[in-house]
């Protein structure tokens, strides 16, 4: 049975700015609605096995990888929690920082 998804106002925050990003990069939605969905269809996989994503130094945070994007999340016994989307273009010694920031 898969679990409910729950997303933190910070990773919403992420995920917006993301699709606000390319579509306004692009002149179209097409690209954001296909991100999307790969993210959709990403965290419905992780619903149904959270011991999918590889395990983080932070705790019991885990990172589902979807094209240039990590999704981080973490597996609570009823629910998954995003607690972030990050962009692995973004500076590398940024990531930790920001993971503990939303913590």
């Amino acid at each position: 049975m898969a679990k409910r998804i729950i997303w933190t106002s910070k990773a919403l925050v992420d995920y917006r700015k993301i699709l606000l990003y390319w579509k306004e990069r692009n002149k179209s939605s097409a690209y954001s609605y296909k991100l999307s969905y790969l993210i959709d269809e990403a965290l419905q996989l992780v619903a149904m096995n959270p011991a999918i994503g590889r395990k983080t130094d932070n705790g019991n945070a885990r990172v589902k990888i979807v094209r240039d994007y990590h999704i981080i999340y973490e597996d609570e016994p009823e629910s998954i929690t995003v607690l972030m989307i990050w962009d692995n273009r973004r500076d590398p010694n940024q990531f930790g920082k920001q993971l503990k920031k939303r913590k």
